[in-house]
């Protein structure tokens, strides 16, 4: 294998362990972040809409909607709801499926030898 590919290759490796790490790093704080929000607002110590000044801005309680994806079969069953041949359901499915817009990405993948250190 040419050097220069060798050299680049193993500088991937290098990123992907640090990516990794960071991942692992965001993981914790993000979990640590919800474990004392759930203290604060258990406490009673912060409700909706309470405004706390900190030193670079504020923070502010608010509670977020979100909705859960839209999948094949929450489209299926809605529109077994409204139409009931079950043929015409499943050719909009499948018509829909069909004309869904894809894009590849090329990336280099790694596969652990040792399955316990991959995540």
């Amino acid at each position: 294998m040419d050097k220069n590919i060798e050299k680049q290759l193993q500088q991937w490796v290098i990123l992907d362990n640090q990516y990794k790490l960071v991942q692992e790093k965001a993981k914790e704080l993000r979990e640590k972040k919800s474990t004392l929000l759930e203290s604060l607002t258990s406490n009673g110590e912060l409700s909706t809409n309470s405004v706390i000044n900190i030193t670079d801005g504020r923070l502010k309680l608010v509670n977020t909607h979100t909705t859960s994806p839209l999948t094949f079969t929450y489209v299926e069953t809605c529109l077994s709801e409204i139409i009931k041949n079950e043929d015409q359901v499943k050719k909009i499915v499948d018509y829909l499926k069909k004309r869904r817009e894809t894009k590849t990405v090329t990336e280099l993948k790694r596969y652990y030898n040792n399955p316990n250190n991959e995540k």
